[in-house]
């Protein structure tokens, strides 16, 4: 019995030993070919580069000064530039299959077409499709289109889910975007209409602009009508707006004039210059600093808070009404002697006062408010 048990556990040893052995055996085979395979591709991809060219394709077209050039753009990444030269100069870099087709017909595979329509030439440009005779390059930084326009002619851009740049100035340029990026330069007439984008603008003379969901940033801007809504808009030095503003996040340096109506949301004022009015609801404005030359501050608002430092305003007429609200003042420090000051107080619903000269006019109705003088 026990010579039995000792011949079994032999037999059972022997058997795993050998099962062992052979499946290390496979296992070395699989492996081998795993890697003969991966030699194969390597070589094939390695044929495959050694037949493709990269170059920049350019393509030149005249076009006469009175004619707007008009880009239509979707999912592609632009460039804008402009040039002393009476015609436009289309440039992309590409890997291309073939040495022996012509840039037209090359940029005609990627799905930038171009036609001359009415007073307007077009550029189109779409996603890219899956040509096998041509492709543009798979890196965003080299999938770039980079159109070149004569300075003198006007620009308008329609573009969905891309990035454009504008990087020289221009004269006038219509832009509408949907989810995308844009920058501008310098701009003497702009109107734009934003959906769901972010916009940078450097400088613009005069904007009409209609802007929607994303980020707004304007660093110097002259006459604007500005009308937006769930945006977060920063501005730097401005000279006068026309606001219509519908919850959005207002951040401006310093203006001149600004006239409209904010309905909730936000809006800060480094500098207060000439003029504000602002007609609303649910709408805090605060401004850090009001000029000493300001000729009027005038508010229709409700449920909400204002910040409106007078100390450097030496003359002024003040009329304040609004039930059940709080309002803030110490108007004495802020004058001499020789200033006159008149008030009336009636339970905070109104008040009025007269300060100095009484050059500036104050007219705030707001119900439901706190109103910082101080």
């Amino acid at each position: 019995m026990k010579k039995t048990t000792i011949l079994l556990v032999c037999l059972i040893a022997t058997t795993i030993f050998c099962t062992a052995q052979n499946t290390r055996s496979i296992g070395r085979k699989y492996s081998q070919k795993l890697i003969d395979q991966e030699k194969q591709f390597d070589e094939k991809n390695k044929t495959t580069k050694e037949s493709t060219t990269t170059k920049d394709i350019a393509v030149e077209i005249p076009v006469a000064r009175n004619i707007d050039v008009c880009i239509e753009n979707t999912n592609r990444a632009i460039e804008i530039k402009t040039w002393e030269e009476p015609k436009i100069k289309i440039i992309v870099n590409a890997i291309e299959a073939s040495n022996n087709v012509s840039n037209e017909a090359l940029l005609e595979k990627i799905n930038v077409k171009t036609k001359l329509f009415g007073k307007s030439f077009k550029i189109i440009a779409d996603v890219i499709g899956g040509n096998t005779a041509f492709k543009s390059t798979s890196n965003n930084a080299k999938n770039v289109l980079t159109i070149y326009v004569p300075k003198e002619n006007s620009l308008c851009i329609k573009s969905k889910y891309a990035d454009v740049a504008v990087l020289d100035a221009v004269k006038k340029v219509d832009v509408d975007i949907t989810n995308g990026n844009l920058e501008l330069n310098v701009v003497k007439n702009l109107s734009l209409i934003s959906k769901y984008a972010n916009v940078y603008i450097n400088e613009v003379e005069n904007a009409e602009i209609d802007f929607m969901n994303g980020d707004l940033s304007i660093a110097t801007l002259g006459n604007g009508e500005v009308e937006t809504k769930y945006a977060k808009i920063e501005i730097g030095t401005a000279k006068k707006i026309a606001l219509n503003s519908t919850n959005d996040d207002y951040e401006i340096e310093e203006i001149d004039v600004l006239d409209g109506n904010k309905n909730y949301g936000n809006m800060r004022i480094g500098k207060l210059n000439e003029s504000i009015q602002i007609d609303g609801t649910n709408a805090d404005v605060k401004i850090k600093k009001i000029s000493s030359e300001i000729k009027s501050i005038w508010f229709n608002d409700k449920y909400a808070n204002l910040k409106l430092p007078l100390k450097e305003v030496k003359g002024f007429n003040l009329e304040f009404e609004g039930v059940y609200s709080t309002i803030h003042k110490n108007f004495f420090i802020y004058t001499n002697e020789e200033s006159k000051i008149s008030l009336s107080d009636n339970k905070n619903s109104t008040y009025k006062a007269v300060v100095g000269n009484g050059a500036t006019k104050i007219n705030i109705k707001c119900q439901n408010c706190t109103v910082d003088f101080k």
